[in-house]
């Protein structure tokens, strides 16, 4: 599912850099989802937001009873749980209310896992979906009931 190098040549056009050492699939994902959350007026989204010299895949801000709630998405295509868990401490450690991580279908079942081992202060802050289900969420503080 990503153009080769030969696949530019032929459309003239120049290869995509990915960010952070993500590959095509990563960056669709990023795009596409921020796209959606995008068209909702009370998101301001970002893709690759940096907080504090952190990270994270998209970061969504909303407002709730006058106080902004920060929302970090993880986009989980290749990496394993345990860089997962790392990405979540790391997003709510830096200053995200909530972490959402999304992935396909035969990846659920493990980040369901790995956010269930997680410490009470961090599990209780994490989310997961399907990236299909996260593209059917208007608004996802209302999608999630945070």
């Amino acid at each position: 599912m990503e153009i080769t190098e030969q696949g530019y040549k032929v459309i003239n056009m120049p290869e995509l850099k990915y960010t952070k050492g993500t590959g095509f699939e990563h960056w669709f994902w990023q795009n596409k989802i921020a796209e959606h959350l995008r068209k909702s007026k009370n998101n301001k989204v970002k893709i690759e937001a940096n907080i504090k010299d952190k990270f994270i895949d998209i970061l969504v801000e909303q407002l709730k009873d006058d106080k902004q709630i920060k929302i970090a998405i993880e986009i989980s295509i290749n990496s394993a749980p345990a860089q997962e868990k790392h990405n979540i401490i790391k997003n709510l450690e830096s200053g995200a209310d909530y972490v959402i991580t999304t992935c396909q279908k035969d990846k659920i079942s493990e980040i369901n896992k790995m956010i269930a081992s997680l410490e009470t202060q961090y599990r209780e802050k994490t989310y997961s979906c399907l990236l299909s289900q996260l593209l059917r969420a208007d608004n996802i503080m209302e999608f999630f009931k945070l």
